[in-house]
């Protein structure tokens, strides 16, 4: 059975080499949280397996790196990226490492689909694109349905998809959740988070 377990560092424990007080709480609390989760764990006959496990640490970058971590059963060194939940996390919350494999599976994809493009319709590989759309390749995908070549501008063409870019997408995404609290139709736990904007005066809008 393979765990994989997130330990958020204070800010400030990595600078400087003399006080290692912080860093000594986190091995001892981390250790006695090793001890109760195996102990846990063997009481409901699960095997806790170290040696796959994973231990990434959070920290503000410019920090420098974390010194090992001790564990009852062995010697652990925080790794660089952990996965859960299929989403990759890094030890600067940046989502860096999650962005570059989704680019490289993307590019893979319109690369496999640039060598069969020529037996294809326009529409029918603007479907098999379709998924592939973020916005660092959804350049690509724009010259791969319209056989551009790489230093094409692809604005143009990328309008007459009507493909929105990403931070457009994330805003028509926020107004339509926004739209659906304020008419009613979200559940409870949306609707809770918005506070209307009652102005001290009366404006020329509320006409």
């Amino acid at each position: 059975m393979e765990h994989r377990f997130l330990l958020p560092v204070p800010e400030g424990e990595h600078e400087g080499t003399e006080d290692f007080s912080s860093q000594s709480q986190c091995r001892t609390r981390l250790g006695c949280w090793f001890e109760k989760t195996d102990a846990w764990l063997t009481i409901n006959r699960v095997q806790l397996n170290i040696p796959k496990s994973t231990l990434i640490c959070t920290y503000n970058p410019g920090k420098g790196s974390t010194s090992l971590l001790s564990a009852p059963y062995s010697l652990y060194r925080p790794s660089t990226t952990a996965c859960n939940l299929g989403v990759i996390i890094d030890t600067h919350l940046t989502i860096e490492a999650q962005v570059m494999k989704t680019c490289r599976a993307a590019n893979l994809h319109l690369s496999r689909i640039n060598k069969i493009r020529r037996f294809l319709d326009f529409s029918s590989v603007k479907c098999v694109v379709n998924a592939l759309r973020p916005q660092r390749v959804k350049n690509a995908a724009v010259r791969t349905i319209f056989n551009l070549r790489k230093r094409d501008h692809v604005s143009i063409h990328r309008q007459s998809l009507r493909w929105l870019e990403i931070a457009y997408r994330a805003k028509l995404k926020v107004a339509c959740l926004t739209f659906r609290c304020l008419n009613g139709s979200a559940p409870p736990y949306r609707t809770d988070l918005i506070i209307c904007n009652v102005p001290g005066r009366e404006l020329r809008s509320a006409d």
